[in-house]
């Protein structure tokens, strides 16, 4: 390929070259711009199936490897942390403890419903003692079992005397909660039988909020090590509960079957640049032009993460992406627990008066502002990529540590799940070049919805939110 140009064009893929530049600052320039493209590769493939999308949506655009490896009875927690993950606000997704099902739950129970009468007020508070009486003891329960979980693993390895958190909770746990679910329960029929009926639709939105019934297990990691390493390795992971989304298994199924189909026939998603194109920075404005993309060349050994810029003064740096199919799926919060009518009602209060009144639930950054979406998916990328000197020596020394190497949203291999490599020595530098196979599919882009809140900055006590 010709690197003469900033872009140039294969036929089967999307293909980056950039030229050596010597200024670090340039560098940096260099690899927001590489970003960019890609984003601009992405949001015209979105474009063509909403033509409007951006008025709607925000993409974030993944700094390491998350894989789509949902199955009917199993969730790996990489992808479920993209799902209920709170993004950081900023153009490009990273693993995160702040979760959305929880900044949800904080702002039910924020809601302050009418106090029809004293009788209804006592009722209101035998409501919530009776709740918190619950969630505290599920909460010790939780503690409880993970502790004992953890001890489990460390004394076993093998795996074959644990005990799955379902029989746990069965022997240790579930007598006590059942006798304060049921107090909680009775406490809320009270309570709502006392309120005018639209009152009581929104005080069983408010409980759903809290419905552990509606809770999934789903596989985490042990400890916070493990989830910044963001490994593909969860052979160690603990079972722990999450509110559920929503996910069509058989929309994997019906990407697989078609990108095997374009593997038969050595077909690959063809996204091609003119060699005049130039990057827009139309992405990192819509996210008010807050965060960085950060390098594109990324190596994760354990908890240490090591960066590298597209461009060094050493050499030119190629980078082609391919892959064999692409599919926007949805991805949503589950209606058994969140329900898009009590933020609809609510958004602008009124509040219980212990809530802080500057506290920002849909602005820029706020807790709420966008709603987890759809995900895009790629069936068994590809990259290849011809190194620097520092690039090719950060990628065999990440290898061998039995690390993760990333280029940009692609996985290149390592920890990071299922590839077929295969690499050489160019002259200072070298050569990667990285296959997915079997059925691997991983997340290149994430979409929130944008909840379109509008309040005064004058609370009302009883009004319904703008939605734009």
């Amino acid at each position: 390929m010709n690197c003469r140009s900033y872009v140039s064009i294969t036929a089967s893929a999307l293909t980056i070259c950039v030229l050596a530049m010597p200024s670090s600052s340039l560098a940096q320039d260099a690899d927001e711009a590489v970003w960019a493209m890609t984003y601009d590769k992405i949001a015209a493939y979105l474009r063509g199936r909403d033509s409007r999308f951006e008025d709607r949506y925000l993409v974030q655009l993944p700094t390491v490897p998350v894989f789509a490896n949902w199955t009917d009875k199993a969730q790996l927690f990489s992808f479920y942390s993209v799902a209920d993950g709170r993004p950081v606000w900023g153009p490009t997704w990273a693993p995160t403890t702040a979760l959305f099902s929880e900044a949800y739950q904080e702002f039910v129970d924020a809601i302050q419903l009418p106090q029809v009468s004293p009788a209804s007020a006592q009722l209101e508070r035998d409501y919530t003692h009776a709740s918190d009486n619950y969630a505290n003891e599920l909460d010790r329960q939780r503690s409880n079992w993970l502790q004992f979980d953890q001890r489990q693993r460390k004394n076993d390895k093998s795996g074959k005397t644990w005990l799955t958190r379902s029989a746990w909770y069965s022997t240790y746990a579930n007598s006590r909660l059942l006798v304060l679910r049921n107090a909680k329960n009775a406490a809320l029929s009270n309570y709502v039988s006392s309120l005018p009926a639209t009152y009581r639709t929104h005080a069983r939105w408010i409980e759903a909020a809290h419905n552990d019934a509606a809770m999934i297990d789903v596989r985490m990691p042990s400890t916070a090590e493990d989830m910044n390493a963001d490994s593909a390795d969860a052979t160690s992971w603990r079972v722990d509960t999450r509110y559920p989304y929503v996910f069509n298994v058989q929309d994997l199924k019906t990407l697989r079957d078609e990108g095997e189909a374009a593997a038969l026939a050595n077909k690959w998603t063809e996204w091609t640049f003119s060699s005049s194109a130039v990057s827009s920075d139309k992405h990192k404005k819509s996210w008010g032009g807050r965060g960085s993309y950060g390098k594109f060349f990324r190596a994760r050994v354990g908890v240490s993460k090591t960066e590298e810029s597209v461009t060094t003064a050493e050499a030119a740096t190629k980078i082609v992406f391919g892959f064999r199919a692409i599919a926007q799926v949805p991805l949503n919060p589950a209606n058994t627990w969140y329900k898009r009518s009590l933020i609809n009602a609510y958004a602008c209060g009124p509040f219980k008066p212990s809530v802080d009144a500057n506290k920002n639930w849909f602005g820029a950054d706020g807790a709420l502002s966008v709603v987890p979406s759809s995900v895009v998916l790629a069936f068994r990328p590809k990259v290849h990529a011809e190194l620097s000197k520092s690039q090719y020596e950060l990628y065999e020394k990440t290898l061998s540590a039995n690390g993760g190497f990333s280029v940009g949203p692609f996985a290149v291999g390592g920890r990071y799940g299922d590839f077929r490599r295969k690499e050489s020595k160019v002259g200072n530098g070298g050569t990667v070049d990285s296959e997915g196979i079997g059925s691997t599919i991983v997340v290149i882009a994430v979409l929130y919805e944008k909840l379109g809140v509008e309040c005064s900055k004058t609370r009302p006590t009883n009004a319904a939110a703008t939605l734009r």
